[in-house]
């Protein structure tokens, strides 16, 4: 939860939509994002949620609100091609993402060895990945259609907050 909250204070948004499989109906996910949403409240950040499936519904609000920040939490392989799915009608560099891989599905390991351009990015997307309980943030992106860069860019600790690795880290 401190992870959220910390990307949320290095963004200083006052909004943010989480982006989720249909699917997901385990009781500790649901639980946990019932809680992240209470305490982005405490914290002045307003919150929604959203099912992959109804992602391209949010763009009609793009000339009426500031850039969105997403928070995409990927649980599970079906999770993974729905969110693809997805994607691959909406402008992903629209917007900011922050992806949270939170399975233990390690085959094939999309994570850290994604095949081609899973979820549609551009060059001038704006995604930083979590892998599971790792402290390393990753940047996601794609110069060539079929391909994602991957970036090592920061650590995150409970102590620390986000420290950045790199100076012409792209977020702030």
């Amino acid at each position: 939860m401190s992870f959220i909250i910390d990307i949320c204070k290095l963004y200083a948004s006052k909004s943010v939509i989480f982006v989720y499989s249909e699917s997901i109906s385990e009781t500790g996910i649901t639980t946990t994002m019932f809680e992240l949403r209470r305490v982005l409240s405490w914290e002045g950040i307003m919150t929604t949620n959203l099912y992959f499936l109804q992602l391209h519904k949010s763009s009609y609000y793009f000339k009426q609100i500031v850039r969105p920040y997403y928070i995409v939490v990927i649980s599970n392989n079906n999770a993974i091609n729905e969110f693809s799915l997805a994607t691959s009608s909406f402008d992903m560099s629209s917007a900011v993402w922050i992806v949270i891989f939170i399975y233990k599905e390690h085959d094939p390991d999309y994570c850290h060895n994604p095949p081609d351009n899973i979820f549609h990015l551009k060059f001038n997307s704006e995604m930083l990945v979590r892998c599971e309980t790792e402290n390393i943030l990753r940047e996601w992106y794609s110069i060539d259609t079929n391909q994602i860069e991957i970036k090592d860019v920061a650590t995150w600790s409970l102590e620390k907050g986000i420290t950045k690795m790199v100076p012409d880290f792209l977020y702030k």
